[in-house]
Order: structure tokens, then sequence, then C-alpha cells
């Protein structure tokens, strides 16, 4: 069942993640490194803000809210939190305008303040959907989202706006999400419930401060890029670093999105069996996704990427987007499998330690890394730092929950890409269109290797999948 939620999600999210990458590419023609730079910090102040005032509610309706819930949470208790805490940042901004070094950073900081509301929105109503098991919604929200954004970027930027016309183009993307696909429990006039909120409050709370450091930890890098080498070395490294993530993100978050909900309900339901299939299956399935990301990124993808983006953000461009494939991998293991335990017995309290401790590592090898290399050495320091995330909080599974780790998958997904990394280093690739090919051929041989070494039970399934369609004709 994962496999195939995995798939349906997977599939339905491509286009959306295209339109996405499309985005960082054309902004990469439409705005200098300066601009993209001013962009890249708002958005990643916004995100900020936005998680730590209200990431706790997202994984409170994630964790209580589905079908087979025994704290069913109206959805008008959520929103009326998502205001009170909303209100204290929004203030702040405000106070904050006069002291703006420039116009054009008061105006984007009034944009940011109306994308910090919708980006909030956005994201419960994108939890709400996965914990209710509604993935069409979820994936129109995020269509939607994606396709109004660069329209209205580009209108934006080529009136002369720069970096202004790229944030109102992120803030018409969420005005549009949010508009076009609604939860039906948004519009919902159940009364707020004291004893709800204290549950999500005592269960997301550690995950909000969680989030705070595991923020510092994405995002100090373009601040402290910024410090050093200026906004036009910070906008040069935050393009290949979401251009990166992003296609990391697309297909690993399609994994992670349809196992969260259907691990959650066979815990509530206690059916152990079925619990500990998922967690086996989810491993092996970032895993095998992950691998071949991380394959493509060092051998395939910088060579035909390189034809895309503007010539200003070429620079070190291979070298960076192998670190960041690496560590988006290394983050997402931890993220989406190695904690899941933890927020299952709701001890989330202790995840509090490994973002404090990789954050933390990331500032100081920041500091380190960046005036003796670069942005090459931000990124070293986001792959390192990410590594001391991974274990601390396998640690902390280990001793607080448990881990579900099958070695037997583990090697053979490892084997199958060595193997292709390998295959894909002797193969010709004087032209864009012999890479390309190396890059098909490689997948294929990728696949054909897991299902021959039957990971996760999947040459089995698929096979007795084909028998029963055989039978029904």
């Amino acid at each position: 069942m994962l496999l195939r939620h995995g798939i349906f999600y997977l599939l339905t999210r491509l286009g959306a993640g295209i339109f996405n990458l499309a985005t960082i590419v054309l902004y990469t023609y439409l705005l200098t490194p300066e601009q993209y730079g001013r962009y890249a910090l708002l958005i990643a102040g916004v995100g900020l803000v936005s998680g730590i005032a209200t990431s706790w509610l997202g994984e409170g309706v994630l964790r209580f809210t589905h079908s087979q819930s025994l704290l069913p949470v109206p959805f008008h208790t959520i929103r009326r939190l998502q205001v009170q805490t909303l209100l204290i940042p929004t203030g702040f901004a405000v106070l904050l305008l006069p002291f703006a070094p420039s116009m054009e950073w008061r105006i984007l900081i009034a944009i940011g303040i109306g994308i910090l509301w919708l980006q909030s929105t956005h994201d419960l109503q994108l939890c709400l959907f996965r914990a209710q098991l509604q993935p069409d919604r979820f994936l129109k929200a995020n269509f939607v989202r994606t396709v109004v954004t660069p329209i209205v970027g580009w209108c934006s930027i080529s009136i002369g706006l720069g970096s202004l016309g790229a944030a109102i183009g992120y803030l018409g993307g969420l005005f549009a999400s949010i508009v076009f696909v609604r939860s039906p429990q948004s519009r919902s006039a159940d009364a707020p419930i004291t004893g709800v909120a204290r549950e999500l409050w005592r269960y997301g709370a550690p995950l909000s401060l969680s989030y705070l450091f595991l923020h510092i930890l994405h995002t100090s890098d373009r601040f402290l890029i910024a410090l050093f080498l200026g906004e036009d070395a910070t906008g040069a490294y935050a393009a290949v670093y979401e251009l990166t993530a992003q296609t990391m993100a697309l297909f690993l978050l399609s994994a992670a999105n349809a196992s969260a909900p259907l691990i959650f309900k066979a815990a509530s339901e206690e059916d152990k069996e079925r619990f500990y299939d998922l967690l086996r299956e989810n491993l092996a399935l970032l895993l095998t996704i992950g691998i071949l990301g991380v394959v493509m990124w060092w051998k395939v993808a910088p060579v035909l990427v390189m034809r895309f983006i503007g010539s200003d953000y070429r620079d070190n461009f291979a070298l960076i987007a192998l670190l960041v494939a690496t560590a988006t991998l290394v983050a997402d293991l931890r993220t989406h499998h190695f904690t899941t335990p933890l927020k299952i017995n709701k001890k989330t309290s202790i995840l509090i330690m490994d973002t404090f401790f990789a954050s933390l590592a990331n500032i100081l090898l920041s500091l380190w890394f960046i005036p003796q290399f670069g942005i090459v050495g931000a990124a070293l320091a986001t792959l390192v730092s990410y590594i001391v995330f991974l274990t601390v909080g396998v640690i902390l599974a280990r001793r607080m929950a448990f881990i579900v780790v099958s070695w037997k998958d583990l090697a053979c997904i490892l084997l199958c890409g060595g193997g292709v990394a390998l295959f894909l280093s002797v193969l010709p690739s004087a032209t864009e269109w012999q890479v390309l090919f190396n890059g098909l051929l490689g997948g294929i041989i990728y696949v054909a290797g897991i299902l021959a070494c039957n990971v996760a039970e999947w040459r089995y399934r698929l096979w007795r999948c084909v028998n029963r369609r055989s039978r029904a004709r």
C-alpha cells in the first residue's frame, strides 16, 4: 500500500515539482545574483518565523486528525491558535520597518508579512490533507501554487520590480492555492476546545523549538554568506542550493507524504506487524530514491542543468550540487524515518537535542569554512552538520524508542547505487544527449538491481500483483 500510495504522490506531484525547478531557472535569468540574494534572504526569514510560530500546529494536525484518532481536532481551534501566534511576529516586523537598510527592504518586509500569514495557512491546509489521506487536494494545492508563482513573478519582474517581483510572485502563488483549494474543515464553525489546544501545545511546542534549530541549520549559511561575501554570493549559492534540494525533495517528500499518515494510522490501531513493515518499507523507499538522486546529481545533472541556468550562477555548480544532494538525503532520513517512533511515542521534546547540536555545528563550521572556501565551504559545512544531525537523531531514537533498519535492504541499495555510479563513470559523456542517455540507462539498471535484490519484498509484491491482474483477465 505504501509503495502504491508513494507512486501516486510521485507521479501527480511531478508536474508541480517541474514548475518549481523551472521557476528557479527562470529567476537565474531574470534576476542578478544580488537581487536573487535579497529574495532568498526574505523567504528564509519568513520561513523561520512561520515555522516557529505555527509548525507545531501542523505537526499536531498530522498526529491527531486522522480518521482513527482518539483526539479529533476541530479546525477552528487550530485557526484561532494560528492567529494568536502570528500576531506577535507581525507586530515585531511592523516595528522594524523604519530600521530597514533601504526602501526596497522596507517593501520586501511588508510583502513578507503577507507571505507569513499565507504561508502558515497553506502549510496547515497541506498537513490536514495529508492527515485525512486526501492526496488529490494536497497535490492540487501544491500544483496551483507552483503554476501561479512563476507567472505572477515573471510579470512583476518584467516591469522592473526585481526582487520585489519575485516576492510578489511567491505571495500570489500562496493566495491562489488557498482560495482555489480550500479544506471543508476550514469553514467549520466548531467552538474552540481548550483541552485540544493544550494537547496540541504539549505535543507540538517541543517540535516548534526543534524547528527553530532546524531552520537555523537549513538557512544560517545564507545569512553568513551575505555577511562575509555579500548578497550576490548569497544569490549564487541559494539558487544552486534550492535547485538541487528541491529536486531531491520532489522525490523524497513523495515517499514521506505517503508514508507518514499510514504509519501513524497503523500505530494508532496497534497493528505492530503492519507498523514495522511500513517503517521498513519507508526507509527502503527513501534510500532507493535518495541514493539514485545523489548519483544523478554527481554524474548526470550538472552537465544538463549548466546549459539552462544563468551564467552568473555556474561557478562551482557541480561540486555544490553534489554536496547539497547528499546533505538533503541525510537530513530526510533523519526527519522522515528515524525520528518517527519518537513522534509516535510523543517524545518530541527529545528532538530539540539533535537539531541544537546540528545547528550549532553548522554555524561554527560555516564561520570557519566560508571565509576560506567561499560558497563551497558553506555547502561542505551543511553536509557535515547534517551528518551530525542524523547521527544524534539515530542515537536518541535508539535510546528513547526504537529504530527499524533492514541491513540487507541497506546493503543492496548501496551496492546498486555504487554499481550505477561506476557504470556511468566509464560511459562516454562528450555531449548532453550522451549524458541524458547515460542517465536513463543508469536509472533502468538501478531499478532492475533493486528488484533483483528484492529490496523490501518489492519483487515478490510486483509479481503477485501481475499474477492477480492476469487471473482477473
